[in-house]
């Protein structure tokens, strides 16, 4: 969700993963059907897409969780988490930030999920660092 250019979903089609791209924009849509024409490419907006089917949900550099967004941004998060099936498993890449960290942790213990992976990298851009926390839950099998 929120795919862009398709810097996640490429890499992830060429592992040999069935992907769906999803993104507001039909630019970057457009650029992710001319480098891999085995993505699914769906142009929405992420607030009201469906994610009921899938089995993973990756957001990558979406949330920020600053003042302006916040409400909206969690409200989101929240709205996925209660959509998609159980057992599915939600990957979060957020700017690492003790504030955003914080909201995202606080929205998952609203909801029946088990951390299955939890780390930092680090992602170079020309003479640019950037430090990310990787997230990734699964929603819990109700029996």
């Amino acid at each position: 969700m929120g795919a862009g250019q398709g810097r996640g979903s490429i890499p992830i089609s060429k592992m040999g993963y069935k992907v769906t791209a999803v993104d507001v924009s039909s630019v970057g849509i457009e650029q992710i059907r001319h480098s891999d024409e085995t993505i699914q490419t769906v142009v929405d907006d992420l607030y009201i897409f469906d994610v009921s089917d899938f089995d993973y949900i990756l957001m990558d550099s979406i949330m920020h969780f600053e003042d302006s967004d916040k409400e909206k941004e969690v409200s989101l998060v929240k709205r996925i988490l209660r959509d998609m099936k159980n057992g599915a498993v939600f990957v979060n890449c957020i700017i690492k930030g003790e504030e955003g960290e914080k909201v995202l942790k606080e929205i998952f213990s609203e909801f029946d999920v088990e951390s299955i992976f939890e780390d930092y990298s680090e992602y170079k851009l020309f003479d640019e660092t950037y430090h990310f926390h990787i997230i990734a839950i699964k929603k819990m099998l109700r029996g």
